[in-house]
């Protein structure tokens, strides 16, 4: 064989991979393979299942870590207004019980929840106390900070506005401080 019959075969070896490949992109593109079939028919339930599982679990998971924050803000609302004294007594008598609760607060706790549940000796009561502020706080500040929160129950409905008024700054840093 010479080397020009030997440079024939190459070239028409060449000639032929290149036809046949583009011939098996055009049949692979008329004629495209069969889907994976999957094996077990429920698994895609079950994978929606295990997702919706997750999905509850992150939902329990976050409500659990946000119970206990606003458990630890109303711990230090509790402390700095009162030192956790049921029978406190503050501003001449106007706010009373654990949480410095008045009765423009009360009052407005029952307008929140639609009835006249809590009465104004309910204010020494330290649970029914704690129930106000967290139904206050909830109310006013679902979408609000922990220490905006806080500053509500110190200033009322706008108090997160009020964050540089010294009053409510002193008030926000005694917070902060029985938090950690």
């Amino acid at each position: 064989m010479n080397m020009r019959e030997y440079r024939n075969g190459v070239l028409l070896g060449f000639a032929f991979m290149l036809v046949f490949g583009w011939a098996w992109r055009v049949v692979s593109a008329l004629f495209p393979p069969e889907a994976p079939r999957v094996r077990f028919p429920d698994a895609i339930s079950r994978q929606n299942r295990n997702r919706e599982q997750i999905h509850a679990e992150a939902k329990n998971v976050l409500e659990s870590h946000t119970e206990r924050l606003m458990s630890k803000l109303l711990d230090a609302i509790e402390a700095v207004e009162s030192g956790s004294d049921s029978n406190a007594i503050g501003d001449n008598g106007i706010s009373v019980g654990a949480y410095q609760i008045r009765p423009i607060y009360l009052a407005d706790v029952n307008r929140i929840i639609g009835s006249d549940k809590f009465a104004l000796n309910d204010r020494y009561d330290r649970e029914k106390s704690r129930t106000m502020t967290r139904i206050y706080l909830t109310y006013y500040g679902s979408e609000l900070s922990l220490y905006e929160k806080a500053a509500l129950h110190c200033a009322g409905p706008d108090g997160y506005m009020q964050m540089n008024n010294p009053e409510v700054k002193r008030y926000v840093e005694k917070i902060k401080y029985y938090m950690e």
